[in-house]
Order: C-alpha cells, then sequence, then structure tokens
C-alpha cells in the first residue's frame, strides 16, 4: 500500500468495497449459523457479542478480551451449577467421592457434602473416607474450609481419612 498508493488511488472505490466484500464472504465460517440449530446457544451469543463490539468500537483486542471473560463466566457458572459429588455409606464407614476440582464458586456446595457426611457419621458412628480422585482444592477459601472440617472432626473423635487418588 505505501509503494502503489498512486496506482491504488486510481482503482474505482466499488472495486474495492468488492474485493473486501469477497474476502469477508470467503473467511466468514458460514457453521456458525449451525451453531444455534445443532443448541450451542452460548457459543453462538459469544460470536454475536464478540462480532457487535468489535463492530461498534472498532476494537478488535477489546472484543475478543470481553469475549473471554464472557467464556471465563459462563465457565465458573456451569462448575457451579453442576458440582459433582457422591456420597457413598456402609456399616462402617461413609465415603464422599470429590469428581472435579473445588474452588470458590463450588465451595457452598462442597460444605452442604460436608455437613452432610458429619450428620450421617453422628448418627451412625462412622469414620469418614474422603476420596478426592486426582482433583483439587484450589482456592484458599476452600482449603479453609477443609481445614476447619479437619479440625472439627479431630474434636469430636471422628475418623478422617482423606485420599488424594
Amino acid at each position: 500500500i505505501l509503494f502503489f498508493k498512486n496506482i491504488i488511488g486510481m482503482i474505482p472505490l466499488a472495486a474495492l468495497v468488492g474485493i473486501m466484500l469477497i474476502v469477508v464472504y470467503n473467511t466468514f465460517d458460514l457453521e456458525l449459523i449451525n451453531l444455534y440449530k445443532k443448541g450451542y446457544y452460548f457459543d453462538f451469543f459469544l460470536v454475536i457479542v464478540t462480532t457487535i463490539i468489535i463492530v461498534i468500537t472498532s476494537n478488535l483486542a477489546l472484543g475478543v478480551v470481553i469475549g473471554v471473560i464472557v467464556t471465563m463466566l459462563n465457565y465458573t457458572l456451569k462448575k457451579i451449577k453442576y458440582f459433582n459429588c457422591e456420597i457413598v455409606t456402609n456399616d462402617k464407614e461413609i465415603i464422599l467421592n470429590i469428581n472435579e476440582d473445588i474452588f470458590f464458586g463450588s465451595s457452598e456446595k462442597f460444605l452442604i457434602y460436608l455437613d452432610e457426611i458429619e450428620k450421617q457419621s453422628i448418627l451412625n458412628n462412622n469414620d469418614i473416607i474422603i476420596n478426592f480422585n486426582n482433583h483439587n482444592i484450589i482456592d484458599y477459601s476452600t482449603l479453609m474450609i477443609f481445614k476447619k472440617f479437619i479440625l472439627k472432626m479431630e474434636q469430636k473423635k471422628i475418623k478422617l481419612k482423606v485420599n488424594e487418588s
């Protein structure tokens, strides 16, 4: 463009617009329209929101950053909603199987599970086993909840075993 500005200046503007429209058409993925039909509503919404932000602000970086933030919020809300644990009881023990990482968003549900196994252990005089199944406590606040639970079990003389895998 720098070296051929005189030649480019002679090309009609309508021809340049036509070339740009062809480039846009060839780079646009028509499968994005099918996202909505296939039930990927969030993905479709994300593409629309990001595109609108880019067009309104003329800032690609801002559109991408907002798209990433919206995706992170969606991921966090899904993890909060679908926290996956199961309680298994037998004659001698209560087993809490944790099937995903625990973070600040799921710590409230984790605390509900801990309270439930504590109640069952006191009623049935059972030991408690917590299996993390190669999952982790990711943040400090959830770690403090778990440490308080361990101290409470020690004070109540309830045997507690924690398995990392």
